[in-house]
């Protein structure tokens, strides 16, 4: 298709990414213009506050589904239409539509499960089977009246970005998911949720050989090479990146509390109107986070195990493999790792299958610190290599005199294996492409001890590869600030490359054109 041609475009978004795609739909008409749009909006209050800072998006001619409205209908349905489900899941070829449920923590747990470890179910099955089949109807009839170039969207973290992804997939559609690099601040447009997307593995494979290369991927190579030396020395630091305690700078002075007192009163007359199931109300989660929350965390540091990393690693240096527990219920559980969203047995099989004169250190992940209860350690405990390493530990340090790292998905793999370490991964990671001298994919259960026990004994790391997988992201991306600037999360890494955030959108999307042009010509689509 002509780079010049006017876009018509599907954007599935979650809660506050309706601000990003919605500039981003401003600044493509600057560049080349949009013919057509539909939005897939959830987050009713959200949505009310961005229409009252964004009247110009309820005044356009887009396409606009909601989740509640879905909701809606589903509850209204008398009962699911299997056959019709059925016909679906056959012709999407998944091979189950349970993937797309799973994928949702929405649905798959109560609201409770935002704040404490619960896995009480939101729906029951039939609940599920209507919504299933009401989304799949208006997604498919989205398709048909907006007839779209692309579709765009972030990480598919609901059933209905995995429902675009699959009907886009079954027409022949390109999805560009916006997601971070993990390399500084650059963000790549990607075409496979689960995997590498093909435009960077092209390039990585390019990179690795190391002929024919352009003066840019020339110049990427030895400024990747200067990335490795430089989280060699400190760590892996990228834009969006959880912030440290002690990286963490004091607010700035906040309004005075009456002031604050009224804005939240405000608040909470526009989200009692404008309720929404999936998201709890502002009053209980300031009181789950603000107060229940610090009290667990007290509680809960007497049930960890090792009182300094430093001395740990010294002392067991070699003998002991790292696992770093992921949040739950998140995404790398619940779409990169679904087999393994039991972390305890997860656990229970890597300790299992090192040598057995090792331990198994199971890092607490600092956003679950004051989530997992008692019990929940309890059971790591029991196993009998097993020790437990608290969120507030030094993972670097525990990484240095480890012989081992294991994870189902995560960056820490990434920085184990920049790290020079073994790594071994329970799903599809975009780091998988390595050798397997550097990392295996561990997809067989009854095989898990004998792969690492052969890449313990056959472990050999190759830095071309690592440098070549940093170009090929840097060479295939553009620098933004995701998180920092343009979704305005706070608490997290950000870098300064002095564009505004006007600049950043315009940035943002002569690369989108680019990337959807790339990628229609790929799979062979007409304009």
């Amino acid at each position: 298709m002509n780079r010049d041609q006017p876009l018509r475009l599907l954007f599935s978004t979650q809660s506050i990414g309706l601000r990003v795609f919605w500039s981003l739909h401003k600044a493509l008409q600057e560049e080349g213009g949009i013919e057509a749009a539909g939005f897939f909006v959830t987050n009713r209050p959200e949505y009310a506050r961005f229409n009252d800072a964004n009247p110009d998006f309820a005044a356009s001619a887009a396409d606009v589904i909601t989740e509640w409205e879905l909701l809606d209908q589903a509850h209204r349905l008398p009962a699911p239409d299997l056959e019709y489900i059925a016909a679906w899941e056959k012709e999407i070829a998944d091979p189950t539509l349970w993937n797309a449920l799973i994928i949702d923590r929405r649905l798959n747990f109560h609201l409770r499960a935002q704040f404490v470890q619960s896995y009480k179910p939101a729906y029951s099955h039939e609940d599920l089977l209507r919504l299933l089949q009401v989304s799949l109807q208006a997604i498919d009839a989205h398709f048909d009246r907006v007839r779209p170039h692309a579709v765009m969207g972030l990480n598919a973290v609901t059933l209905y970005d995995y429902l675009y992804y699959l009907v886009a997939r079954r027409r022949g559609i390109p999805v560009m998911q916006l997601k971070l690099t993990r390399v500084r601040n650059y963000v790549s447009l990607y075409t496979d949720p689960f995997d590498l997307s093909p435009h960077i593995r092209e390039t990585f494979e390019r990179m690795r050989r190391g002929r024919d290369l352009t003066g840019d991927e020339t110049a990427a190579l030895a400024d990747a090479q200067a990335l490795l030396s430089e989280i060699r020395e400190k760590r892996l630091v990228y834009e969006g990146a959880i912030k440290r305690p002690n990286e963490v700078r004091k607010a700035a002075r906040r309004p005075g509390l009456p002031a604050r007192l009224a804005a939240l009163a405000e608040r909470l007359v526009r989200d009692r109107r404008n309720r929404d199931r999936h998201y709890p109300a502002p009053l209980r989660y300031a009181y789950e986070t603000k107060v229940l929350k610090p009290l667990r965390r007290r509680l809960a540091t007497r049930l960890f195990d090792i009182p300094d990393a430093g001395a740990f690693a010294e002392q067991n240096a070699g003998r002991y493999a790292l696992y770093p527990l992921n949040t739950e219920p998140e995404v790398a559980l619940l779409a990169f790792g679904r087999p393994y969203r039991n972390q305890i047995e997860s656990v229970r099989n890597i300790a299992a299958s090192l040598p057995v004169g090792w331990k198994l250190v199971v890092k607490e992940h600092p956003n679950s610190y004051g989530y997992r209860s008692a019990a929940y350690y309890g059971k790591l405990r029991a196993i009998p290599n097993v020790v437990l390493a608290g969120p507030t530990l030094d993972t670097d340090k525990l990484m240095l005199g480890a012989g081992l790292v294991a994870v189902v998905f995560g960056t820490i793999g990434l920085e184990a294996l920049i790290k020079g370490k073994p790594v071994v991964v329970l799903c599809n990671t975009p780091y998988g492409v390595f050798p397997r001298s550097m990392v295996r994919f561990l997809d067989r259960s009854w095989g898990m001890a004998a792969e690492i026990r052969d890449l313990l004994e056959n472990h050999k790391h190759d830095d071309r590869e690592v440098v070549a997988f940093l170009a090929a992201h840097m060479t295939s991306s553009i620098r933004l600030n995701l998180f920092t600037d343009l979704l305005g999360k706070g608490g997290r890494q950000t870098m300064d490359d002095g564009l505004s955030r006007e600049d950043q959108y315009a940035e943002l999307a002569r690369y989108t054109r680019r990337r959807i042009a790339e990628e229609r010509a790929r799979l062979g689509v007409e304009a």
